[in-house]
């Protein structure tokens, strides 16, 4: 898929691309944008052809044919307000992407910063890559451009862009050095309503295909984001009010890495935040609140990316006894974007196997009272800071009530000298168990007397910390000693 797009869409390097205005700037002729861009630049000629004219295609199909040199926009005043003014000129193509050529007009008194991300759309799915961040100065206009890449295109078996939305932030301009002072009064962020620009080949394009789907399904997807699809389901697994997850991939990359993709309808009037939380594998607890987010515009689908290393890194299965990924629960959670209000969440579990084998629960243990066991699974290297390591700990709760643990009143002696940690304490609900990493630095045990420079240099960890419960009306502190 990758190469197919890449092939559609790089042919048109030194073709057209069509965009029209008059002197008053409504549709009328088209201004043809023709050959790559340099430094952003647009050179413009006349054409009669009318943007109505297209040639048929299907665009809606993963192997559609149209070429995307055909596929154009009419001039389009995305913002005219507060003295600023946003304007689509048209679309070209280069090797990159497809771009949308914008002028940015600041005709206040002050430097403005555009910015443009995030939350755009083709075609009705949520694009995360496509930004745009340009400061524009008092009383001056400025060209710029928005890039939809074509691998980011093709993950959601897009060949043809029928329509796109933009969003925009402008908010008064923030330079961390700047040669001529910046007026220090601050403006409320402007966000204008975003327009919804229909290209040529809009009134032709397929909308009942979910091409983000169908490339799964017939395996015509871009080998960009992964190598294989491991499961792939239409389940729709949750659904509250207007907001459904409609389809669930398990995928791996080239490296080996899983990735577990849902798919995000937001039929409701406002952006939403999805989320996926306190997720579980295999059983076991691995994340806790802050977990991956997507924002979904109205209208919109949305694919929300779980990435298996985020709830546990590989060097930590093996210990835990995490060898395939046989099933995923989470704690779905739409939310207002705009307030962070919780609108609905709900549980979502997704079974990959059949058959569901448990995680290992044997290893030193190191506490247990009150219902509350903990577990040594050892010491790793981080995965991501090569200078820390890291800590495991299986946490089991047979007491009555969900337990936690109190960060600020945590400490950490290593070979008996004191460390700062990094540790994310997970809830733990009654009945359940969760992985902790407590994440040290080898850097702050450079002394005379101690170095630490590989993993068996550890010889004992001293942990003390507070358990407590959901609400924090009672708490117990918990001693913990670990020799190795």
């Amino acid at each position: 898929m990758k190469k197919t797009i890449l092939i559609l869409l790089c042919a048109s390097l030194l073709a057209s691309c069509t965009a029209c205005n008059d002197n008053n700037g409504s549709p009328a002729a088209q201004t043809t944008v023709t050959g790559y861009v340099n430094k952003e630049t647009i050179t413009s000629i006349s054409d009669e052809k009318d943007i109505d004219e297209k040639e048929e295609s299907d665009p809606g199909l993963v192997t559609s044919e149209v070429s995307c040199s055909q596929i154009t926009i009419r001039q389009t005043v995305l913002a005219d307000q507060d003295n600023i003014k946003i304007t689509a000129d048209g679309l070209i193509y280069d090797e990159d992407g497809a771009k949308v050529m914008l002028t940015l007009e600041n005709n206040r008194d002050e430097d403005l910063s555009f910015y443009c991300g995030g939350t755009n759309s083709v075609n009705g799915y949520m694009i995360d890559d496509a930004n745009m961040s340009l400061i524009v100065n008092a009383g001056e206009s400025l060209q710029g451009s928005v890039c939809f890449d074509y691998r980011e295109l093709a993950g959601f078996g897009i060949t043809d862009i029928a329509d796109f939305e933009l969003q925009f932030e402008i908010c008064s301009a923030v330079r961390t050095s700047c040669p001529t002072p910046l007026d220090t009064k601050q403006i409320d962020p402007i966000w204008p309503e975003p327009v919804n620009i229909k290209t040529s080949v809009y009134d032709s394009y397929d909308y009942s295909i979910d091409t983000y789907l169908e490339q799964l399904k017939t395996g015509h997807y871009s080998d960009y984001y992964f190598k294989s699809v491991d499961y792939l389901s239409e389940d729709e697994v949750y659904s509250k009010g207007d907001i459904r997850v409609i389809s669930e991939a398990l995928t791996t990359d080239e490296y080996g890495e899983k990735t577990v993709m849902l798919e995000v309808e937001n039929n409701s009037d406002h952006m939403i935040d999805s989320s996926a939380q306190n997720i579980r594998i295999n059983g076991l607890i691995l994340t806790g609140s802050n977990g991956l987010n997507n924002f979904v515009c109205p209208g919109k689908r949305a694919v929300l990316y779980i990435p298996v290393s985020y709830a546990i890194c590989d060097d930590a299965r093996e210990p835990f006894g995490i060898k395939e990924i046989q099933k995923i629960d989470m704690t779905f959670t739409a939310a207002e974007a705009e307030n962070d209000e919780c609108i609905d969440n709900g549980p979502i579990s997704i079974a990959f196997s059949e058959t569901v084998l448990p995680f290992d629960s044997t290893g030193d243990q190191v506490y247990n009272s009150n219902g509350v066991r903990i577990i040594s699974k050892g010491v790793i290297d981080d995965p991501i800071c090569y200078y820390k390591f890291d800590l495991l700990l299986l946490v089991e709760n047979n007491s009555t009530h969900t337990i936690s643990f109190d960060n600020y009143s945590s400490s950490i002696f290593v070979n008996g000298y004191e460390a700062t940690s990094d540790t994310s304490f997970i809830k733990t609900p009654p009945g359940a168990s969760s992985a902790v990493a407590v994440s040290i630095s080898k850097e702050q045990f450079k002394k005379d007397d101690f170095e630490l420079e590989s993993l068996s240099d550890i010889k004992n960890i001293t942990l003390s910390t507070v358990i407590t419960n959901e609400d924090m009306s009672s708490e117990e502190k918990c001693e913990i000693s670990i020799d190795f």
